[in-house]
């Protein structure tokens, strides 16, 4: 598994050429959108932290990529016309924002499947092995 959060300590710029360079070309991707000012946001930590331990370490498949607020104005503004990011950039409406990003099998289209389940570790581990 690898996580790719944005923006990092990095600067914004330098980030999100390592977010083109290493998640734009992914097939597939597990997607979270947050903001530090939302409640729902903070209540979802444990659970989202709990997912990834149970979906384990480099042994398994998934690329995830977690994106605040901040990064995701930056990526409305400097990266829209990419298809991955402008799709992301209109398919989150609220925080949090929990996603499959698909785009294996479609012909110059990328499939954002948003999760509307409970927000639990359980719940989360099944929505990304669904779509694994």
């Amino acid at each position: 598994m690898t996580v790719y959060s944005f923006p990092t300590s990095e600067s914004m710029s330098k980030s999100f050429q390592n977010f083109e360079q290493n998640v734009l070309g992914k097939e597939k991707f597990l997607f979270l959108g947050s903001a530090k000012w939302c409640g729902h946001c903070q209540q979802l930590k444990g659970a989202w932290a709990d997912m990834k331990s149970q979906l384990g370490g480099n042994k398994t498949k998934f690329n995830i990529v977690e994106f605040d607020d901040t990064a995701m104005q930056h990526l409305q503004k400097n990266h829209a016309n990419h298809p991955v990011t402008n799709l992301i950039a209109q398919a989150v409406r609220g925080y949090p924002t929990v996603a499959i990003v698909n785009k294996a099998n479609h012909k110059n289209q990328v499939e954002f499947k948003v999760f509307e389940g409970a927000r639990d570790a359980s719940s989360l581990v099944a929505f990304a092995k669904s779509h694994a």
